[in-house]
């Protein structure tokens, strides 16, 4: 009994690495495909840069516009195979595309000039996650609601059936 019990304890043990190396991989992605973004400023501070033969983009253009397509990959690769990251880390990625929003949508003048894009990001990346946390309360709300009606309902059915067989009426259950 006591060898099966330390068995069990070392499976335990092992399913818990696993757990915990799938939050580590998974947050280590997700933080990854908001940090991403600015791989083209990072390119810049140093001074790396490749001579790229194109008209349309030069090389900081052509780094940002593959990050703006690998970023969401990378979180949909996260979703997809379960790793479970912590919830913490869509900070980042949140955060960085809010800032871009501003960059996007907003006249640089205005953006740049007062150097306040990172506090509305900040606030706007706050409101995201209020918003995401109302929802989630809807969300178990609108199911603490369908749960309450099933039980109800199965209930009615519970009550229904016991008041048949008390009057002697055949159910079409107890006939097959």
């Amino acid at each position: 009994m006591s060898d099966l019990k330390l068995k069990d304890q070392e499976t335990a043990t092992k399913n818990k690495k696993a757990a915990s190396f799938e939050v580590y991989i998974g947050t280590f992605l997700i933080v990854l495909s908001g940090v991403i973004l600015y791989l083209d400023k990072i390119f810049q501070i140093i001074g790396f840069s490749v001579d790229i033969q194109d008209d349309y983009y030069d090389f900081t253009t052509f780094i940002w516009v593959m990050c703006q397509s690998i970023s969401p990959l990378i979180i949909i690769l996260v979703l997809g195979t379960n790793l479970k990251p912590l919830r913490i880390s869509y900070t980042i990625p949140l955060y960085c595309y809010c800032l871009q929003i501003y960059y996007i949508f907003f006249d640089l003048d205005v953006i740049d000039d007062k150097h306040y894009t990172p506090y509305y990001a900040i606030v706007t990346t706050i409101l995201m996650y209020f918003i995401m946390v109302g929802l989630r309360l809807l969300f178990n709300y609108w199911n603490s609601l369908k749960q309450t009606e099933i039980e109800i309902l199965q209930s009615i059915v519970d009550s229904d059936e016991v008041l048949l067989k008390e009057n002697g009426i055949i159910l079409d259950e107890e006939l097959g």
